[in-house]
């Protein structure tokens, strides 16, 4: 709504019989002016309609307090029409004043200084006249209380932005879902986590496929501690009939995994490989071998560590394999590892990979083999006194 118009005014005033309608009726004079402004304007004379309109502001026939008002209400709707806000607020607010307008066009013309102030970028002056419009209205409609939240929630007034939307509810008994949205939020900066998931549940039962309001209940979950609930909502048949994108899954499965719950991001992660949701890239697979080990499900990781290895040569990778296998006492297989990954290429690690596959060959009493690793450890900086102490122990 760019600004509230009433085309039907001078019907209104003139087609009333009862006692409390004919209050409310122009006289000929104003009637006729205004008629006359109505035509130009449809027919895009803006020029000569401004004159008009300012001359009946002037006139000395027209002494109705009503007539005086109304036809500032109206000069007021013509400077909205050529875009000349601060000229309508002016003439909006000297309607007002003479107390004499129809309360419907009271409401308007208030809801016109209000919108006018709010695209000014003068929200406590906006908040003011809402106040004045809720004061002035016979039966205040929900939508002037959710105006003044939305005044409250740019001015950062959150606990005042949830009595509004309150107000607003108890008037209009069926809730819109961007009033409750405005209510979540309010409770989400005012760190009210408990009220907050109440309003995503009461948004999600209007919507139950909204993929943020199930991500963002299972976010407030984990912030309140409350992790087997954060598991609940976000189960996989819950997932699958989200329709997350792979950015927002990857999203979904890091907030998993930061919260030290690898298992159910893997889980989810590998379904959505096996679904082509997500892509078998070699950083992916990587990943989910990531999550794998520290589920500690160790053969799974050594599972998808290879996968993500068939695609790309990776030293890291392989070290990775080789340390599970260390764990495990498979030394025939970290030796193997150990070497894969050293023929990759030269990185930090690799003093400890001659450490560790030293150890290895010591373990399979290959004592030769043992030493030459040993001699290599020792020629870097991190892995040299070790090397030195399996030497001299040798």
């Amino acid at each position: 709504m760019k600004f509230v118009i009433m085309m039907f005014i001078l019907l209104m005033f003139f087609s009333s019989a009862g006692a409390e309608e004919k209050k409310y009726q122009l006289t000929q004079a104003t009637y006729e002016g205004i008629s006359k402004v109505q035509n130009l304007l449809d027919k895009n004379n803006y020029e000569e309609a401004e004159t008009i309109l300012l001359e009946l502001e002037k006139s000395r026939d027209i002494r109705k307090k009503l007539d005086k008002a109304y036809i500032r209400f109206y000069i007021g709707y013509f400077y909205t029409l050529v875009k000349e806000e601060q000229k309508a607020l002016k003439y909006f607010k000297d309607a007002i004043s003479y107390k004499a307008l129809a309360p419907s066009q009271v409401s308007n013309a208030y809801l016109n200084i209000i919108q006018i102030l709010m695209e000014s970028e003068k929200y406590k002056q906006a908040l003011f006249y809402t106040d004045e419009l809720i004061k002035e209205a016979l039966e205040p409609k929900s939508e002037y209380y959710v105006t003044k939240a939305n005044i409250e929630m740019i001015l950062k007034a959150y606990d005042k932005v949830i009595v509004d939307i309150n107000r607003a509810i108890k008037i209009d008994k069926n809730a819109k879902p961007s009033w409750l949205k405005i209510k979540y939020y309010s409770f989400y900066m005012l760190k009210d986590y408990k009220n907050a998931i109440n309003m995503l549940k009461e948004l999600i039962t209007l919507d139950p496929k909204n993929k943020e309001y199930w991500l963002q209940l299972s976010s407030l979950y984990s912030v309140t501690d409350k992790f087997d609930n954060a598991l609940a909502s976000l189960d996989i048949s819950n997932i699958a009939h989200l329709g997350l994108s792979e950015k927002e899954l990857l999203r979904l499965i890091s907030w998993l995994q930061y919260n030290s719950i690898p298992y159910k991001a893997a889980l989810i992660m590998q379904e959505n490989i096996n679904l082509h949701n997500i892509q078998s890239t070699e950083e992916n697979l990587n990943l989910l071998g990531d999550l794998y080990y520290e589920a500690r499900s160790y053969d799974k990781a050594i599972h998808w560590y290879k996968n993500s290895a068939k695609l790309n040569r990776s030293s890291k990778t392989y070290f990775k394999i080789a340390k599970i296998y260390a764990n495990q006492r498979k030394y025939h297989d970290v030796i193997e590892n150990i070497k894969l990954s050293l023929s990759v290429g030269e990185n930090k690690e690799n003093g400890f990979m001659y450490l560790m596959l030293g150890k290895a060959y010591y373990e399979l009493l290959n004592t030769v083999d043992a030493k030459k690793s040993f001699y290599k450890a020792k020629e870097y900086k991190k892995s040299k006194k070790m090397a030195e102490s399996w030497l001299n122990y040798l």
